[in-house]
């Protein structure tokens, strides 16, 4: 394993812990944050894993969950659910990060598991438990230690992206992910509507104004 793929394991079991922790201490927002980023390390470890050169690392958001939707979803090593997963995560951290939603316990729960089941479920699809006793699941560091590496380990994006351009990222994604719900449901709706229009031209009737009567015409 390399030392990047080593580091990035150990931030997204950090990442869990501090997802836990914030969850006990109330902040709900804080462990979907944490969760999310847990899961964002481990889908790069899984990318480096698969034969991505770090180079070509996605670079934004956007486009990690696409590559591992590519190397991990499609190619079979991880089960879909466990692929969508963190589309929904970054959903809710975008919401309340940057929207201004305060994201109610059980969602921050439920937020927490999905990253601890996606984050054993890429770590078992690309043999990557072989990490130093620092990060083991069963680690408990001091509550000073822990603090510190809070905020410390968000992603890669942390050398080469300010907070502004992360937050720019961030509404952006945001923007794009309503834009293609939004396209989604007009696209229902018109295949919807396609669907009634071919019924209705198959109705004897339906060429017929509602007052008509068959039996006097």
């Amino acid at each position: 394993m390399s030392s990047l793929i080593d580091t990035l394991v150990r931030k997204s079991r950090r990442a869990l812990r501090s997802a836990r922790l914030e969850l006990r201490d109330g902040d709900t927002d804080g462990a979907v944050n944490r969760s999310y980023y847990a899961m964002v390390n481990a889908a790069q470890a899984a990318l480096l894993s698969s034969g991505v050169a770090e180079d070509n690392l996605p670079r934004t958001h956007s486009g990690l969950i696409a590559a591992f939707g590519e190397h991990a979803v499609k190619s079979g090593k991880v089960d879909r659910g466990i692929g969508r997963a963190i589309s929904k995560t970054e959903s809710l951290r975008l919401r309340a990060d940057y929207m201004g939603v305060e994201l109610d316990p059980t969602t921050a729960e439920n937020a927490l598991a999905g990253a601890e089941r996606f984050v054993q479920s890429v770590e078992r699809a690309f043999g990557l438990q072989s990490i130093s006793a620092e990060a083991a699941p069963g680690a408990d560091p001091s509550a000073e230690h822990q603090t510190a590496n809070l905020r410390k380990d968000d992603s890669l994006w942390d050398k080469s992206e300010g907070m502004d351009e992360r937050r720019r990222q961030a509404v952006q994604d945001w923007l794009e992910y309503r834009k293609q719900q939004k396209e989604a449901a007009r696209a229902a709706s018109r295949e919807r509507e396609a669907d009634r229009a071919r019924d209705q031209s198959r109705t004897p009737d339906s060429g017929r104004d509602v007052g008509d009567d068959p039996d006097t015409g």
